[in-house]
């Protein structure tokens, strides 16, 4: 777990799940017995400013994950977010899926269930989880399958048997959006990143805010449920004690970054 502690109060807006994934045979994004994603990979990560402004190349970011799909390195927020990275996306490198989520906040998406059409382009970016609409990617959630897989697609499709995809963990080239369906995850959202309808304009800039302490994330105000995770450098939705939440919420000792619940 990460212990944000150290860092003064400050906060932010992102939801909190970690990365396990069922694919046929009960295989998790994460290590078995651990929480997916909710260990960090590094402890450096880039700032969010720091990749290329150059536009997004999805022909870079396949390239880049259909080379390192089984490296072993990193779990599935890192793998997509270095793939993005490759393809000039302005991202810091990210290690746990609702970080990525926020930092996408930008493009537009679609959400889907099982066997609905879908559009799927190369580059995109595939997130999973239990739960639709609000409560697709909830901060603090606990429920492991809840926002908690992601995955870069390199096959195009219009199906989610046909859209297709590269993940860790257990490492999956060109696997179906279908094959990742079922047993925890009864959801999935489709991130279009080719600057094509993009809330926030084309040109790749990141949803996430870089901090190197809690004022650069909540400017000093207490009950907002934003902090800075230091060691990330960037800022999280989260708390380093009771006077970061909001309302009646206690700040609870959950992983990977303390919530307020």
């Amino acid at each position: 777990m990460l212990d944000v502690r150290a860092v003064p109060a400050h906060r932010f807006s992102l939801s909190s799940v970690a990365c396990s994934v069922l694919v046929a045979s009960a295989v998790g994004c994460g290590s078995a017995g651990s929480a997916g994603d909710a260990q960090s990979s590094s402890g450096d990560a880039l700032s969010a400013g720091a990749a290329s402004s150059a536009a997004y190349s999805a022909t870079e970011s396949v390239a880049f994950a259909a080379a390192h799909w089984d490296d072993g390195v990193g779990e599935c927020a890192q793998f997509t977010s270095d793939s993005l990275r490759a393809g000039h996306l302005n991202i810091p490198e990210i290690t746990w899926v609702p970080d990525l989520v926020t930092a996408l906040a930008k493009y537009d998406f679609e959400e889907h269930g099982a066997g609905a059409s879908a559009a799927g382009k190369l580059g995109d970016v595939v997130v999973f989880s239990d739960a639709s609409g609000d409560d697709f990617c909830l901060a603090g959630d606990s429920d492991a399958d809840n926002c908690g897989h992601v995955c870069l697609v390199t096959v195009a499709g219009t199906s989610d048997s046909s859209i297709r995809v590269d993940c860790h963990n257990t490492a999956h080239h060109e696997i179906a959006v279908a094959d990742i369906l079922g047993g925890g995850y009864s959801y999935y959202r489709v991130y279009h990143l080719d600057g094509t309808g993009s809330r926030g304009g084309s040109g790749g800039s990141s949803g996430v805010t870089p901090c190197s302490s809690d004022y650069d994330c909540n400017q000093g105000e207490t009950g907002t449920d934003v902090v800075c995770a230091a060691s990330e450098g960037y800022c999280i939705r989260g708390c380093h004690s009771d006077d970061d939440c909001s309302g009646d919420k206690t700040c609870a000792d959950t992983s990977p970054h303390w919530s307020c619940q």
